[in-house]
């Protein structure tokens, strides 16, 4: 399963940690036609965080949506636990080396040589000390650009609900 959050929490506060089931790595097993599991790396779970934060914990009971092609699964239900803590954040630099989607065919995109982008990473202390330009996965999307010169956005992929990132040049 992997958490998902929607909502905002109060400002100065971050997620520090999410437990399913009392553990920090949960699965269930899930039944159907292999070719409908092959595809299905996780179940997402949602729970929304509006104004959260000042509390310590918060409990939720959550209903596990079944994906298409599951006809069973070992459970249906777990209970999260979000702990929250104060935010801080911390610049790191990555350099153009972006993972390219969406190239057009025959088309190749060369970045600026030696441009730099700041990134914000947001979250508690313990979660984002470590955290360095290899762990974070920036991308351009090139959809719809045909051969010229474009200013795209850096984007990153975001699968961890205990931090967040912001762009800025």
């Amino acid at each position: 399963l992997s958490v998902q959050t929607t909502g905002t929490l109060v400002t100065g506060k971050s997620i520090a940690s999410i437990l399913i089931n009392n553990t920090t790595s949960y699965s269930i097993t899930i039944y159907g036609d292999e070719s409908d599991l092959e595809n299905i790396e996780s179940i997402p779970v949602t729970i929304d965080v509006s104004d959260m934060g000042n509390e310590s914990t918060r409990t939720y009971n959550v209903n596990i949506r079944r994906p298409n092609g599951v006809r069973d699964m070992s459970a249906d239900s777990v209970e999260i636990t979000a702990t929250f803590g104060d935010e801080e954040q911390k610049t790191v630099v990555l350099t153009s080396n972006f993972a390219q989607r969406n190239t057009g065919s025959g088309l190749t995109a060369n970045p600026i040589a030696g441009q730099e982008i700041s990134v914000q990473v947001k979250g508690v202390a313990s979660v984002i000390e470590d955290i360095t330009a290899e762990d974070i996965q920036a991308y351009i999307d090139l959809d719809g650009l045909t051969a010229g010169d474009y200013e795209v956005e850096v984007k990153i992929d975001n699968n961890n609900p205990l931090v967040s990132y912001v762009v800025s040049n």
